[in-house]
């Protein structure tokens, strides 16, 4: 991991600055602000790699490094300077792994934690079978139970519909689909 380090303010008075600084030429103002997009995106991708160092040191010293010293000095707790008080408590975390789902399920049910377990139903539906959807949740709500029909579509398909009915001039509600038409500039690397 690199040890630069990003002084986003100076990234900010940097970023005020070159636009006054700008060449006059449209032609050389075009590789000047690629080169500023260039710069940019690598003190993104510079930022999110500190950001995940600095979560990964915080979490070694939340989860190991001080609770050991507090243990080893028997401090269950202890005040700072500041007022702020540190404890040490007995925490954990759980995901079931897939491979061990079926097995945690029965393990509940057999042990009487069954009630801690949510049952749903999902059921996909291909595009324009929407009535077979509606009629699907009838039949369970005149069985006794209480369906929920969720509708939706995929973020991609709304986009590519958005921009080709944009492309070929058809009328769409903008507001309606919370659509935003902007210019993008890409730099793709070899």
């Amino acid at each position: 991991m690199s040890k630069a380090k990003i002084d986003l303010g100076l990234l900010a008075s940097a970023n005020e600055a070159y636009e006054k600084d700008l060449p006059e030429d449209k032609l050389q103002r075009i590789i000047a602000l690629a080169s500023r997009m260039e710069a940019q995106d690598a003190a993104m991708k510079l930022a999110e790699d500190e950001l995940a160092a600095a979560k990964a040191a915080y979490m070694k010293t939340e989860r190991e490094t001080l609770p050991d010293l507090m243990n080893e000095l028997e401090l269950p707790s202890i005040t700072l300077p500041s007022g702020a008080v540190v404890k040490v408590a007995a925490d954990a975390t759980a995901k079931i792994p897939e491979k061990h789902h079926a097995a945690a399920m029965k393990w509940l049910n057999d042990n009487k934690f069954g009630g801690l377990i949510k049952t749903f139903v999902k059921v996909s539906f291909g595009k324009g079978e929407r009535d077979k959807a509606v009629d699907a949740v009838k039949l369970m709500a005149e069985n006794g139970l209480k369906p929920e029909l969720g509708e939706g579509v995929h973020h991609s398909t709304l986009k590519s519909f958005v921009k080709e009915q944009i492309n070929e001039g058809k009328p769409l509600p903008m507001d309606i689909f919370g659509v935003h038409t902007f210019n993008k500039a890409t730099i793709k690397k070899k």
